[in-house]
């Protein structure tokens, strides 16, 4: 089975940006910092402005979302600190992002210590701000090397992807 999927790169290293899916995953849009980072910048000023412009991206309500990015287990981006997103800007973000309806899934493929620390971060953060708008919506991490293919999803409890929250089962 073939997923759907919608790629966010929350990066600028070029040696991650194009990372390919493997054969499972159903690309349906790519998204770069060049993109998302200016609606990184509207969300902190004004909420409204930035889902306006991130509701024209169009990923839909239900979708699959990956999450490619370098990482530890307190933030994401860039190696170093010239981005770092924490897991409350983190959740912030993408439900912005899904105007329509939060995401079905939410993968989250970041080199970390300890197995996917920040993706269990997140759900944490999803609970304890609005746990009625992530109901329908599951979040799964990855660590290791991000340089490479993105792993399959092949359900819960097998391969790569370990299941961290918040509610419903795949």
């Amino acid at each position: 089975m073939a997923y759907d999927a919608y790629v966010l790169v929350m990066t600028q290293d070029t040696s991650i940006v194009n990372d390919p899916l493997a054969d499972g995953w159903n690309q349906q849009q790519r998204y770069y910092w060049n993109t998302l980072g200016k609606y990184w910048q509207a969300m902190h000023q004004n909420d409204q402005l930035a889902a306006n412009a991130l509701g024209q991206l169009g990923i839909p309500t239900d979708a699959n979302i990956i999450v490619i990015a370098h990482g530890n287990s307190d933030r994401i981006g860039n190696k170093g600190d010239t981005l770092e997103i924490y897991p409350p800007d983190f959740a912030r973000f993408i439900k912005i992002l899904t105007p329509a309806g939060p995401p079905r899934r939410i993968f989250i493929d970041a080199c970390q210590v300890n197995h996917a620390i920040f993706a269990a971060k997140v759900v944490t953060e999803m609970k304890e701000t609005d746990s009625n708008h992530w109901s329908q919506t599951t979040v799964y991490g990855h660590e290791g090397p991000v340089c490479g293919q993105v792993p399959n999803f092949q359900g819960e409890g097998n391969g790569d992807w370990r299941y961290l929250g918040p509610n419903r089962a795949s």
